[in-house]
């Protein structure tokens, strides 16, 4: 099946103007909920702050698949693409993150063909204090993750099906590499045959952990896997201690047809702007200084409005 064809393409991509009219609908449909069925006596939280809490915590769900149960990339990115996905059909003002981590982590591993019992996700022991602190012990067992399961799986509208920029990534670079359309900038001389694989590694590596961080933004509702593996390839490329570069206007041709060239063009040139923290280096956090302090409050605001403690957010 190709991406065009998928419930990805139906479903979940969008427009700027569509995305962000079905993000304020959630919202206010979530507002009209509570204000009917509670006494609100605390701040509620406003849109842009379940927006910040939302990217919070698809970038904890990747570090929680990647450092304490170790699992494959692709079910970190899955993790985090299904919890964006999530958030669309509801509001963390009516479901608030932590309660659902676990059963969209366990949905993942599911599609990811990565199977493993309910059981096996409860945080055990000093090493899963970090996941106990941050989604609460009233979180953490079998039946929560069951239960919500079937909550997220509404809310996913039962599509479980993710095109990552993994695949088409990884394609392009064996393509680019073995067509001589990844060539040194200073020169544009070509890579040694010798050094080819090692390069190839070095650049799949990058480009898995620049996926994992573009994935905490709205890239994957707005552009197809291609476009992003390609933005993510050329960014990543500039990252090498000698400078490399993808020769786009060279590649394209062989793989596109004609009429799709220039759109891909436009694409990639606009999706590069929104990868600004990947330019020159890799961070652990797709967040700048600014950000962050805006996630610390919203977070708080969220904290005072469930009553539940969660671990401090600090810079890095």
């Amino acid at each position: 099946m190709s991406f065009l064809d998928s419930t990805q393409y139906k479903n979940w991509y969008f427009t700027s103007d569509s995305l962000s009219k079905k993000r304020e609908s959630t919202y206010s449909n979530a507002l009209l909920s509570i204000q009917k069925n509670r006494e609100i006596k605390k701040k509620i939280p406003t849109s842009e702050e379940c927006e910040l809490v939302i990217q919070y915590w698809a970038s904890r769900i990747i570090t929680y698949c990647e450092k304490y149960y170790k699992f494959p990339e692709k079910v970190g990115l899955t993790s985090s693409i299904f919890l964006k996905r999530f958030y669309l059909n509801c509001s963390p003002i009516e479901h608030f993150p932590s309660k659902y981590i676990l059963s969209i982590i366990f949905l993942a591993c599911k599609a990811e063909d990565q199977l493993i019992e309910s059981s096996k996700l409860i945080p055990r022991k000093e090493r899963g204090a970090l996941l106990l602190r941050d989604l609460g012990k009233h979180n953490c067992n079998a039946s929560v993750i069951k239960q919500n399961e079937i909550i997220v799986l509404e809310n996913l509208k039962f599509n479980l099906v993710v095109y990552t920029p993994l695949r088409s990534m990884f394609g392009v670079s064996i393509d680019a590499l073995q067509h001589d359309h990844i060539r040194q900038v200073e020169d544009l001389k070509v890579i040694n045959k010798k050094n080819k694989q090692r390069v190839l590694t070095e650049i799949y590596t990058k480009c898995k952990k620049a996926a994992a961080l573009a994935s905490v933004t709205d890239c994957g509702f707005l552009y197809t896997p291609s476009q992003i593996a390609i933005a993510i390839l050329q960014l990543v490329l500039d990252t090498f201690s000698t400078k490399l570069c993808l020769q786009i206007e060279k590649y394209l041709p062989n793989t596109f047809e004609n009429e799709q060239i220039e759109k891909m063009f436009t694409k990639v040139e606009e999706l590069k702007k929104e990868f600004f923290f990947i330019k020159s280096q890799l961070p652990s956090l797709p967040f700048t200084q600014e950000k962050l302090i805006k996630i610390k409050k919203a977070k708080a605001v969220f904290n005072n409005f469930e009553g539940v403690k969660t671990r401090r957010l600090k810079p890095k």
